[in-house]
């Protein structure tokens, strides 16, 4: 069998919309001009790359490369594989990458209104997956558009003979569109009824018998029901296809981009028991009502220990707050469960006063569902360039690959938005906060791959492909983060360097006449904030690279070299009745974390990240931990039960290097997993019906969870307050420190987990016009959370009996909902969830209204999952959702050109819902369980028209 395929290329006519789109000279020369001289005639037989899967119209494919990184019959492989073309995407006009997740055995990932950072959310078979779909088995940070995708396969189970570092459940990977030599032309435009549009164009051009060039660009802003809600993308790609020799073939791709985000929240809540004071916390406090308050401490003698009024300045009163103030004790917060305050509904908050005893309720409203108070500086930009060149050479019987790849890409986050928890104080008045932290996270990556195949076939019952690959990957990850901070008392002496005693924050009180205005949000921005002296200068708060004295601005960020070799050989037996895969792959790494010690400037802010090639010395030091090799193993036999119909079996194992640690700092080691699956996969009925079934048993150790967003949010802090008595100082060496690093460190803890179950997707064409795509899967997870030192902590410090009441109660709540063993919590643990797809297509012999007509109509389920236990052991569940799409559309020619004209809803229904589901819970004063609540998304109407040319 040669490592090549053959097929016949063919010219497309250039149309004439496209002349009058481009109006180029260039376009003119390359339509159907004839070949020149000594030119390859159009019927001219030429060979098909083996690391390239070739685009595939409608729905099904039939080859993958994700066995081994060369070109095999998705049937034949024993690895669970479910491809998506792009076809599929199209016709159910699917944007991102995470939509098409909706229609993906085993496969979640949250949605829009519930996936903030869109990044390690998703989850396979039930296990969380670290990271996002990667782009042509190169890693990739941003998330994905599927305006210039040919197709994304989703494998399931271990696999790092293909994708190297991993979690076990699976793995998804985008293919890129490349330049291809036909001219042909897309042009995409759509709105819907949020006021929400794309614009997206496709256009590819064969200048050569042997150059081809392919451009692709999106224009797009999503909208939610939320006001100021939006998710916005400018893209553009690139791509050159250049084959100078007969078996040489050179591809490059360039691409860049910016999505730019504000974000809305799903659902708002509120505290049921009001503050014992106004509550405010250490630092400086500027609130809507015009004032500011401030904290004092022994360590700044200086200054006055007494509360004061400052006289006002431009109508700004300030207030002083010593340490043993009432308003700064943090057991005097709002406390209880966190209720949701849905629009229409309401909530009657218990009131306390400063004795903590309660004196009544006072009833709040829900605020309208289209209220976005997040405020007006929240934004997520995500800027990235990539490059990517290939180089595809044949030698004999052997088919060589080289190919480099440059990312950079960038988060720029302001997590620290107001709250979407309404607190109360003592004398009633609601308000939510903010300490408008900002973060960048960048990735500049430069990645090489070698990749040879060989197919010795001497023995005509014994045949072996044979692949042998080499990796190199130099990743810089580059982290900066900034608080807003006072600087007046570093300015006057009182102080040598910045602590939580000068760190920023805002109020915004929702009984403002002015609440819910832009000018209102507009106003407490920290450039517009107020300079005021005297007797304490409170100078404009700006923003600083620091974030406490525990902690640097440029945590996570390192620098990573690792490398790979692997071999993997596929068998074929017996003219193909027996098929088998085994490979073995080799990871090295080496790691170098930025642990610069260097300060600057007046109030000695960390200094900015560079990377390493132009840091300092000392400025990186090499993590030891990380400086590891690791084999991992593949190994699978299929067997041809019939012409159509394989069976399967697979042993794989996956490794994620990680220097993680828990909340309490102990180290956790490298994370490992193995997946033993068997199935069946083929067609049936004269292909009128493909089915994929495979079932598994997936195993994982070293697996880091996160309380972050899990309930109460307990901080660094606070878990520092619950793991140290009061006496207890941090110079003490019996002190406690928890971790300060990034994405949430402060919140980890460890576990092990295993997923057993199934999963079936189905194709079928039982009439002719109608086609169906059917999945359904049962994941069942089981973790053993090891969570005995948060325990531990939480019974010591109810010994002690000098704790927060509410620190205590939050961490007893927080237990109560994840110490869980073989019960995990969320979304990915729903054991069972399904899709659905219908579409008809009316035959040439309808009517002429209906010739052309397509209709169809689609859905995603999830079953309910478990959201946590209650103290008296009771199991909560809920979250179970069942969106339903529907479209109708046409296509037809004009002007001797394809066009379609597309009606949409997304959203029409969801079949469990109404307007609102379960997705957490919270235990009230009394026991009660009350559940919280996130908005359905309501349906959103869409029309779009798409040329072909």
């Amino acid at each position: 069998m040669n490592t090549y395929r053959q097929i016949t290329r063919s010219h497309r006519p250039l149309g004439l919309g496209l002349l009058l789109m481009l109006g180029t000279s260039l376009t003119a020369q390359t339509s159907n001009a004839p070949a020149p001289a000594g030119s390859t005639p159009d019927d001219e037989v030429v060979q098909l790359s083996p690391f390239v899967v070739e685009a595939e119209s409608g729905w099904s494919a039939n080859e993958t490369l994700s066995a081994t990184r060369t070109k095999q019959a998705l049937k034949d492989v024993p690895i669970n594989i479910d491809a998506i073309t792009a076809d599929f995407m199209e016709d159910l006009n699917i944007g991102r990458a995470d939509e098409v997740i909706s229609f993906i055995a085993g496969v979640f990932v949250p949605g829009l209104m519930e996936n903030d950072n869109q990044q390690d959310n998703l989850a396979f078979r039930g296990l969380a997956q670290r990271g996002n779909l990667s782009r042509n088995y190169f890693r990739w940070y941003a998330p994905s558009d599927t305006y210039n995708v040919e197709r994304i396969d989703f494998g399931k189970g271990s696999n790092s003979l293909i994708f190297g570092e991993g979690e076990p459940g699976g793995q998804g990977t985008v293919f890129t569109k490349r330049a291809q030599f036909r001219n042909f032309g897309k042009l995409f435009m759509q709105v819907n009824d949020e006021g929400a549009y794309r614009v997206q164009l496709d256009v590819n051009r064969k200048l050569r018998d042997n150059l081809a060039v392919r451009f692709n660009a999106v224009e797009r802003i999503e909208k939610t029901f939320q006001d100021a809600s939006e998710f916005g993308l400018s893209g553009m790609t690139g791509t050159v296809t250049w084959e100078p020799f007969k078996d040489t073939q050179i591809r490059v791709e360039y691409e860049k981009g910016d999505f730019e985000s504000s974000r809305g929240y799903a659902g708002v809540s509120i505290r049921e028991i009001s503050g014992r004071s106004r509550a405010f916390q250490g630092g400086v406090t500027y609130t809507s009502d015009n004032e500011y308050f401030y904290s004092a401490a022994t360590s700044r003698p200086l200054v006055p220990n007494t509360d004061f009024t400052h006289p006002a300045v431009n109508g700004v009163t300030v207030y002083r707050l010593r340490s043993s103030n009432p308003d700064l004790a943090s057991g005097n917060r709002p406390s209880g469960a966190t209720l949701s305050l849905l629009e229409g509904s309401y909530i009657d908050v218990i009131m306390r006063n400063a004795a903590g005893q309660n004196v009544g309720v006072k009833r709040f409203d829900g605020l309208p569902k289209h209220y976005n108070i997040r405020g007006a500086f929240d934004r997520q930009g995500r800027p990235f360039t990539a490059f990517t060149t290939t180089i595809e050479q044949k030698i004999g019987d052997v088919a060589l690959e080289l190919a480099y790849n440059r990312q950079a890409q960038q988060q720029e986050r302001t997590d620290n938005v107001f709250s979407n928890t309404i607190g109360v104080e003592v004398n009633g008045r609601p308000f939510i906060e903010s300490t408008l932290d900002n973060k960048t996270f960048e990735t500049l990556t430069h990645a090489f791959r070698a990749t040879a195949v060989y197919n010795w076939d001497h023995f005509k019952n014994f045949q072996q492909l044979i692949v042998v690959s080499a990796e190199y990957l130099e990743d810089n990850v580059l982290n900066n983060r900034w608080i807003y901070a006072n600087t007046a008392f570093v300015d006057q002496g009182l102080a040598t360097d910045l602590s939580s005693l000068d760190r920023a924050r805002i109020r915004l009180y929702l009984d403002d006449p002015q609440f819910y205005s832009r000018e209102l949000f507009d106003r407490l921005k920290a450039p517009v904030m107020p300079t005021l002296p005297g007797l304490v200068t409170i100078k404009p708060i700006r923003r600083q690279d620091f974030i406490s004295a525990d902690a640097r601005s440029g945590d996570g960020t390192r620098w990573r070299q690792a490398s790979a070799a692997s071999v993997s050989m596929s068998g074929n037996y017996f003219g193909g009745k027996l098929q088998s895969l085994v490979g073995l792959r080799r990871d090295f790494n080496r790691v170098w974390d930025w642990k610069s010690p260097r300060r600057e400037g007046p109030y000695r802010e960390d200094v900015f990240t560079v990377v390493k090639n132009k840091a300092e010395a000392g400025d990186y030091v090499e993590n030891k931990n990380l400086r590891t090799a690791t084999t991992s193993i593949s190994t699978g036999l299929t067997y041809r039960l019939t012409r159509n119909i394989n069976l399967y079996g697979t042993y794989s194992e996956s490794f994620l290097f990680q220097d993680a640690f828990t909340f309490d700092k102990v180290r956790i080691g490298p994370a490992q997993g193995e997946t033993k699956e068997i199935g069946i996969k083929g067609n049936l009925w004269d292909d009128r019906l493909a089915v994929t079934f495979g079932m598994f048993e997936i195993d994982r150790v070293n697996s880091i969870k996160s309380f972050d967003g899990v309930g109460p949010d307990l901080n660094a802090d606070e878990l520092e307050d619950l793991m140290n008595p009061n006496n207890l100082l941090p110079t003490d060496p019996q002190w406690k420190g928890a971790m300060r690093d990034r994405n949430s460190a402060s919140r980890n803890y460890l576990s092990t987990e295993s997923s057993k179950g199934f999963d079936v997707t189905l194709m079928a064409r039982p009439l002719d016009g109608l086609q169906l795509r059917l999945t359904l899967a049962m994941a069942d997870v089981k973790g053993v959370p090891d969570l005995g030192s948060l325990r531990g902590y939480y019974d010591a410090a109810v010994t002690r009996g000098n704790e927060s009441p509410v620190l205590l109660a939050d961490v007893k709540q927080l237990l109560e909902m994840i110490d869980l063993p073989n019960r995990p919590t969320g979304a990915r643990a729903a054991k069972w969830s399904a899709s659905w797809v219908a579409d008809y297509s009316f035959s040439r012999d309808a009517g002429r209204i209906l010739r052309g007509v397509r209709v169809g109509v689609n859905g995603s389920w999830r079953d309910n999952y478990l959201l946590g236990r209650t103290a008296s052991g009771l199991d909560v569940e809920g979250g179970q959702t069942h969106l339903v799409n529907a479209y109708i559309m046409r296509d037809q020619k004009l002007w001797g050109q394809k066009v379609r004209v597309r009606l949409g809803v997304k959203n029409l229904t969801d079949l469990e819902n109404g307007d609102y589901r379960k997705t957490s819970f919270g235990t009230l004063s009394n026991g009660d369980v009350a559940y919280r609540f996130s908005y359905v998304m309501p349906p959103m109407y869409d029309l779009s028209v798409t040329w072909d040319f």
